[in-house]
């Protein structure tokens, strides 16, 4: 008896496409909108996740764009020195602040060696500055530079990781991490909590691509989603439960995001961790760091479907462009959220 099933291809169906597979054979991805090609520039931005993307382009000898490249690192490498942008809002507002849009008081944390820290990226320079004028005019030249990598990308993958966020109350700067966590001191009175909601985040992520591409008429958006739960949860529900609630919301508002966009895609390294009995051995001991075999075999599946070849030459030549400083901190993938606790 013939279905509306009968003829589609395999991977349309669990039995044949998930259902005794070895794990390193998944692959989910189905007519890629685009394809990144050697010489595009690119520009990497996102939850900690992200930074394994930056560490492929840059092992790979891709055309990644990397600024400030002779500042101490501490908070990872991605293409600027802005450290995990954890959520869709927190992107919308760097872009704001790189075009001249929107600015930030000039508030700062402080410790009590006599450093001083970025409230919008506490953790991005080792140490933090000597002096709160100092937080300020690396913050501008900082902003200069992100300006340029979103008006000069080619393709611009941003991986989403959280819902949750912390708020300052007196100009609504959307912080990376809860004061206190990195450097500054928390109170209730000049912080509040947000989760943003679906339509919170869909109206964030639309409002990103729109601005992106109303300056950068050729740059393509990636999408992806941090596989990484969350650490811990501000919510009254057990961590589980908030983090699969976030990265639920993040996954539904991207499906909703790419019928809108045809400069959008998706690559799902998600789901490369979360279909069951692919990714079960994915994850270390501690159940939430992805362990290198299955950012391999995300990172093996992004080369295939959406990367052209580089030549070896071009790949050794694009490798030296980079500072020391930059290879070093590429070694690890630094975290924000994971120093709550």
């Amino acid at each position: 008896m013939s279905t509306p099933y009968t003829n589609l291809p395999n991977h349309h169906f669990h039995s044949k496409s998930v259902k005794g597979i070895h794990p390193s054979k998944f692959d989910p991805i189905i007519n890629p909108k685009f394809i990144i090609d050697a010489d595009a520039k690119i520009m990497t931005i996102g939850s900690c996740f992200a930074q394994h993307v930056s560490k492929w382009l840059i092992d790979h000898g891709y055309n990644i764009l990397i600024k400030e490249q002779d500042e101490q690192l501490s908070g990872g490498v991605f293409s600027a020195n802005y450290g995990n942008v954890y959520s869709v809002q927190q992107a919308c507002q760097l872009y704001k602040r790189a075009m001249g849009k929107w600015q930030a008081n000039e508030n700062v944390y402080s410790d009590n060696t006599g450093r001083y820290f970025d409230p919008l990226r506490p953790s991005a320079i080792v140490n933090g500055f000597e002096s709160k004028e100092q937080v300020i005019s690396r913050r501008i030249q900082h902003e200069q530079e992100v300006k340029g990598l979103f008006l000069d990308a080619d393709v611009i993958v941003f991986t989403l990781g959280l819902t949750e966020t912390w708020i300052r109350k007196n100009d609504g700067a959307i912080l990376p991490i809860a004061p206190g966590v990195i450097a500054g001191q928390f109170n209730d009175l000049d912080y509040e909590f947000k989760n943003f909601s679906y339509q919170e985040v869909e109206h964030s992520l639309v409002e990103f691509c729109t601005l992106i591409r109303k300056t950068n008429p050729k740059c393509k958006i990636l999408l992806t989603v941090s596989p990484v739960p969350l650490a811990a949860t501000y919510e009254n529900k057990h961590v589980s439960v908030a983090s699969m609630a976030s990265k639920t919301i993040l996954r539904a508002v991207i499906e909703s995001v790419l019928k809108q966009f045809d400069f959008v895609d998706y690559f799902p390294s998600f789901e490369v961790f979360y279909t069951p009995g692919i990714g079960d051995a994915y994850f270390d001991y501690d159940n939430r760091h992805a362990l290198p075999i299955g950012v391999s075999h995300a990172m093996r599946l992004f080369k295939k479907h959406y990367t052209a070849e580089v030549k070896t030459e071009m790949q050794q030549q694009r490798l030296a462009l980079f500072s020391a400083h930059i290879l070093k901190a590429y070694q690890n993938v630094n975290c924000d959220e994971g120093k709550i606790g």
